[in-house]
């Protein structure tokens, strides 16, 4: 989407051809008179008339979800953001658009964002956001339906983010978006290298709604979510992306499975080198230190394997002790655990982390040390298609992922290896 226009362009009313609108069928002629009169007056004035101020609403509501026009639609959205923003109670300025009102801002932003109507799209999903936010028994179904596969197309993902963010702070809009695989979908937005700060901003804030729900901490684990959070606070960004961030993974981190996964993934690191840098709200850096309090009892908590494996899971993996011939001489054996969970998310690492350089070498490393000390596991290799995802990386453009791709596939293929020594 690349619309031009702005907000001052939208209320043109004389950009609007009303009497061809009319005359075609495509707009009321009662709708007409209660724009026109409205355009004649001032919104206080309307808004201060009950009567007028319903069949105002009622005419925005029906032509920027009835119309094909561009110009009328954005008349009437911006002229409909308007009104929810003007003095006044939030639900009160809601109810002017029922019944019927947030089923045609719906249709706008659908039909905005297939006309590459950025300002619109925009516009009118903010307004029906906010009226999902200001109503407590509103059908959020449909907003939230739009809005997750604006998300998923990630084109869109600028025009609906803002929105997601108003409605999730509704519970309904919450359960219907979590239901629809929204943690997911939040997640892959997060972990896009594009978007802007703000953009960021409002991805990390929509997680933190989420993070409220029940289910919040497994869908958080299931979805990498808790990974992508971590990432966010390690890239050290605005103020505010860390502030929702860290305290999404707060509310996360009362499970012991997604405090886990925040150890594997380095977030005891990150915070710790997070202690001296200045914040502007003191909310902040005691979220930070409450944080860094939880995931460090939890490391402290772990043996050496299941630090490894919390690791592997996060598929952040960077070199340390546990990436060494020591580590997998004594715990070879352990990837035959649970049906070779660690070697198949091995595997999963070698496809999913392209961007990752050192993912994909650490992966490649330990693959083929799993092979050259576990030789009983080679057929489970290549079974798992780690044999065939490491040779992908031999023509990788990085040197050290070709190098280890290459010992990996080599040490999967020798003959023999070493006796297994550790035990899980």
């Amino acid at each position: 989407m690349a619309s031009m226009t702005t907000r001052d362009d939208a209320l043109q009313f004389g950009a609007v051809d009303w009497q061809r609108l009319i005359r075609e069928g495509a707009v009321a002629d009662q709708h007409a008179a209660a724009i026109k009169g409205a355009e004649a007056s001032s919104l206080e004035a309307v808004l201060g008339d009950a009567a007028a101020a319903r069949a105002y609403a009622a005419a925005l509501a029906a032509v920027a979800g009835g119309v094909d026009d561009g110009a009328a639609r954005r008349y009437c959205v911006t002229k409909a953001e308007d009104v929810l923003v003007a003095d006044g109670a939030a639900a009160a300025k809601a109810q002017l658009f029922a019944p019927g009102g947030l089923a045609n801002f719906v249709a706008a932003a659908g039909k905005a964002a297939r006309a590459g109507d950025a300002y619109s799209t925009r516009v009118a999903a903010a307004v029906a956001a906010a009226l999902v936010a200001a109503d407590a028994q509103a059908d959020a179904g449909p907003l939230v339906a739009w809005l997750a596969t604006q998300m998923a197309d990630g084109t869109s993902a600028r025009e609906a983010a803002p929105a997601l963010a108003v409605a999730l702070r509704a519970p309904r809009a919450r359960a219907a978006f979590a239901a629809q695989g929204g943690v997911a979908l939040l997640a892959a937005r997060l972990n896009d290298a594009g978007g802007g700060a703000q953009l960021k901003y409002e991805v990390a804030f929509s997680l933190w709604c989420l993070s409220f729900e029940e289910d919040a901490p497994d869908d958080f684990v299931r979805s990498h979510a808790v990974e992508a959070l971590c990432g966010a606070v390690a890239a050290a960004p605005r103020e505010k992306v860390v502030r929702v961030a860290v305290t999404a993974l707060l509310n996360a981190a009362r499970d012991d499975a997604a405090a886990t996964r925040m150890v594997g993934a380095g977030l005891g690191t990150t915070l710790a080198s997070m202690a001296s840098r200045p914040f502007a709200d003191d909310d902040v850096k005691a979220a930070v230190g409450e944080l860094a309090t939880r995931v460090k009892s939890v490391s402290k908590e772990l043996s050496t394997l299941e630090r490894y494996a919390a690791e592997v899971a996060s598929g952040k993996l960077r070199w340390g002790p546990v990436h060494s011939e020591a580590f997998w001489v004594e715990h070879a054996k352990a990837a035959e655990k649970d049906d070779f969970a660690l070697v198949r998310r091995l595997v999963e690492v070698l496809s999913e982390a392209t961007g990752d350089v050192e993912a994909l070498a650490v992966a490649s490393y330990d693959l083929g040390e799993i092979a050259h000390r576990h030789a009983g596991a080679k057929s489970a290799l290549v079974k798992l298609g780690a044999k065939d995802a490491a040779l992908k990386l031999i023509d990788h453009e990085d040197e050290d992922v070709q190098r280890r791709a290459l010992q990996c596939v080599s040490k999967i293929l020798l003959r023999g290896g070493s006796s297994v020594v550790g035990g899980a």
